[in-house]
């Protein structure tokens, strides 16, 4: 179990967390807050059981796990299935307001009644979903959201990977697509996905609500994971012998089977030569024909690999046990590489033979073949020293798989994979009881490091322990030396963490004049740099952009790219971005995975598209119009830029002048266009209006223009000013001229008052009218000052002969007419004095 879930976690991002001493976890290949629930308890991992787990169950969970938030509501998935080993929990209650599941109801650890098939499985979030399986989570119809209604998908071109897609959004490892049919809203067509996808939305597809599809083609999923993976692989050959060449074979519940051929390609080689052992360069697949005497059961179909997978099984495939039968099955041809070997007993130098293959370890069959020539290249490999090598069987048997058999050295091999032998994981005819063990005899004492082996792979950080044991001695050794990176240390055990990729080297051990050594290989993920540049890259509008991500240092060397810019994702080692527009500018990066479960690295930079000035105009009018002497005040507004504008120019007439705003006062002659040109470094635009400059006189004779607009231009100019006082001057004296004729036709009254009087009250009248109505010098001092005394020297009839009148005759005609028609006096009043009428005359005259 710990093996299996080992080889899982390469695969799966697995949230763990603990509380109150348990740890759980959500087991899933995204890291979304969808999956199978566990725990662990007693040193084991296990399922819960989805009896009566429900909303408040997987709300203490998602706390638990650090994924709750208030306003959501976690749900439970029944029946998520695919756990393995131990069910630990069943029928769990609570209320919703525990801090863990150990604080719920339960039954005992252990105790239950269920299948795995009753795995339950929970989601934190239900509203980042935007994938569905109806009726049935794991299997059933597809559905898409998009604009808020739910749509299906088009079965073109769509299979395994884009149903591992949906599949692994909702918790699972991998899905195939099944027949379906729905008359709903069809969302998606021409699906196109990789490994790296999360989503259908990030895939490559035909626009949204655009396909050629019929209600029958519309695509359904089933999802899969897998809780029992193969161990082992091995290549088998009948034509040859050569290392790293044959039909690939995995081990799978106590047999060994064949991988069907279809779709096994590079990546996939890659990732069973690793696998396998072998150097992972050049590594190649092809057919081979699956019949005779040789042919075996398929187990498994459809790998999808990205290439930097420890195992095949952490890539995308079906279920094993899947396929029954296929005439074609897949051939590797792997490069060479370094086999791990051990003998395997409590004294040093002697032991059963074992050797590590596919990080598994086997036995060796010592058939026929076995000799001292065998037995030589068995004490070179495990660096032992050795005068004399002999074969024994005399150390038990062993367990497991029995690697090699029929191997036949000349003893000048220094590895056992360089002889030939019958085929990895072909052994016909041997038991355990056949294990072949060496003895390694030499020097009366020798030293060896613990743990073994010529290469000792580590990660940065990763602390590390090497023992330094003396054999075959009498007496003890107290004096340990050892040498690491050009420092010495003492003492019987190097011990050390490893933080720095320098730290890659030789390990080596001094004890009394014996050394024994072994190669420290760090590990490490990839260091990223981005060409052109990681901080800013300047891009103009309509350019092509080239982006190319360089992995500068990294062990292994093998990567996996991955860019996102913009919610759009891409997996080629370099970026290209065609006719490049505003919308993209943002954030760049990109990712360098070389596996291993390493942090991958990372390069980002910010993509700044440049562009020229958008502008407009302050005033918005196709045309400007003002008076002659007014003021044109134009800003030129910038609405966009990249960079920033460096300069303004305006062009009006062939004039040329500079500024952010064209300032003038107008002239008859300023009529015509005027052009802004705001310039930066991507370029210069333009934008023009018109000025009219409208004279006074033509604005007066415009017989088109109405009254009200006549009198607002005249208002508007100084002309106008004075037109308008000459007219109040001539409406003052109408209405004069109308109250003295009034106030003649009124009768006397006080007959008493000689006709003298009233004639000679008339003559003083008339004195003041005349001295009233004479011009000072202008209309706008006329009434400045009202003489007591007639003026000589002053003409009435100088500001008004133009319209016509003369005063006086008027007055004089008035006089006489109004005492052509007096009969007989009235007797007037003490008060009643013609001086007085003349004051009522002047107030009404000047109110």
């Amino acid at each position: 179990m710990g093996k299996r879930l080992e080889i899982h976690l390469m695969l799966l991002a697995a949230l763990t967390v603990s509380v109150f001493s348990q740890t759980i976890r959500l087991v899933s290949p995204l890291d979304n807050g969808v999956g199978r629930l566990e725990v662990y308890y007693n040193g084991t991992w296990g399922t819960v059981c989805d009896d009566d787990f429900g909303a408040d169950e997987a709300k203490v969970a998602c706390r638990q796990l650090g994924r709750y938030q208030s306003g959501h509501t976690p749900r439970a998935i029944q029946t998520f299935g695919f756990g393995g080993g131990q069910i630990w929990l069943d029928d769990v209650s609570c209320s919703g307001s525990e801090s863990s599941l150990a604080s719920c109801s339960h039954r005992s650890w252990g105790v239950n009644n269920c299948g795995h098939s009753e795995d339950v499985g929970i989601i934190c979030d239900p509203s980042d979903i935007t994938m569905r399986l109806t009726p049935n989570y794991k299997r059933g119809l597809l559905q898409v959201l998009h604009s808020s209604i739910w749509g299906t998908v088009c079965d073109h071109d769509f299979g395994q990977v884009e149903a591992s897609v949906v599949c692994r959004a909702l918790g699972y490892q991998g899905g195939k697509d099944i027949d379906e049919a729905s008359p709903i809203k069809m969302w998606l067509d021409d699906v196109d996905c990789t490994l790296l996808n999360t989503d259908l939305k990030d895939c490559k597809h035909s626009p949204w609500g655009v396909d050629n599809c019929n209600d029958s083609e519309a695509v359904g999923v089933e999802c899969f994971s897998f809780p029992e993976e193969a161990t082992a692989a091995r290549l088998v050959s009948s034509t040859t012998n050569m290392p790293g060449d044959g039909v690939l074979e995995l081990y799978y519940k106590g047999q060994w089977g064949r991988v069907y051929y279809s779709g096994f390609g590079v990546e996939e080689a890659t990732v069973a030569c690793r696998m396998l052992g072998y150097n992972t360069i050049t590594a190649k697949a092809s057919s081979s024909s699956n019949t005779g005497s040789e042919s075996r059961r398929v187990i498994v179909e459809k790998f999808h690999c990205l290439g930097t997978e420890l195992s095949l099984n952490d890539c995308l495939h079906y279920p094993w046990g899947s396929v029954t039968s296929s005439s074609t099955v897949v051939r590797i041809q792997c490069p060479n590489a370094n086999l791990q070997i051990r003998l395997n007993s409590t004294t040093r130098g002697l032991g059963r033979v074992e050797v590590l293959h596919n990080n598994v370890w086997g036995t060796v069959c010592r058939g026929s073949s076995f000799s001292s020539e065998e037995a030589q290249v068995v004490c070179k490999m495990a660096n032992l020293p050795w005068t004399t090598a002999s074969v024994t069987t005399s150390y038990a048997a062993g367990e497991g798989l029995i690697w090699l058999s029929n191997v036949d050295c000349t003893g000048t091999e220094t590895s056992l994979d360089e002889c030939s032998h019958s085929g990895w994981g072909t052994a016909p005819g041997c038991s355990h009881s056949s294990d072949v063990g060496v003895v390694c005899r030499g020097a009366s004492r020798s030293v060896h490091l613990e743990p073994p082996g010529s290469v000792l792979n580590v990660f940065l950080g990763q602390p590390i322990s090497v023992k330094c044991v003396v054999d075959n001695s009498s007496t003890p050794v107290t004096s340990f030396r050892w040498t690491h990176s050009g420092r010495s240390y003492s003492g019987q055990t190097f011990t050390t963490t490893i933080t720095s990729k320098s730290d890659s080297g030789t390990l080596t051990c001094n004890a009394q004049n014996m050394m024994a050594s072994t190669q420290i290989n760090v590990w490490y993920p990839p260091e990223v740099h981005l060409e052109p540049g990681n901080d800013t890259i300047d891009v103009g509008v309509g350019d092509n952009l080239h982006v190319q991500c360089v992995a500068d240092d990294a062990n292994p060397t093998t990567y996996t790219f991955r860019w996102s810019h913009n919610g759009k994702t891409s997996t080629e080692e370099t970026i290209l971005i065609q006719n490049v527009t505003k919308a993209d500018s943002g954030r760049l990066s990109c990712t360098v995975d070389n596996g291993h479960m390493m942090t991958p690295g990372r390069a980002d930079a910010t993509i700044n598209v440049k562009y020229p000035p958008e502008i407009h105009l302050s005033t918005r009018q196709d045309v400007i119009s003002v008076m002659v002497g007014d003021v044109v005040d134009v800003e030129c507004v910038v609405d966009d830029a990249n960079p920033a504008v460096s300069s303004y120019m305006w062009r009006h007439n062939g004039d040329i002048s500079y500024g952010q705003t064209f300032l003038k006062h107008a002239s008859s002659s300023d009529s015509g266009n005027i052009s802004c040109f705001a310039t930066n470094e991507q370029g210069t635009s333009s934008v023009q209006t018109s000025i009219e400059v409208l004279q006074a006189s033509s604005l007066i004779g415009n017989n088109d223009i109405t009254s009200t607009n006549k009198v607002i231009v005249i208002a508007t100019g100084s002309v106008g000013i004075v037109i308008i006082i000459i007219l109040i001057i001539i409406i003052i004296y109408q209405r004069r001229r109308m109250q003295t004729a009034t106030h003649d036709n009124k009768p006397e009254e006080n007959p008493q008052r000689p006709g003298q009087a009233s004639r000679a009250d008339g003559a003083r009248r008339r004195q003041n009218y005349e001295n009233m109505e004479r011009p000072s010098g202008g209309a706008e001092n006329t009434y400045c000052e009202i003489p007591m005394t007639p003026r000589r020297d002053a003409d009435p009839a100088r500001a008004f002969d133009n319209h016509g009148y003369d005063p006086e005759e008027r007055i004089r005609q008035a006089t006489e007419k109004k005492q052509s028609k007096v009969k007989s006096p009235k007797r007037r009043k003490r008060n009643d004095e013609p001086v007085y009428q003349n004051a009522i005359a002047r107030k009404e005259l000047f109110s």
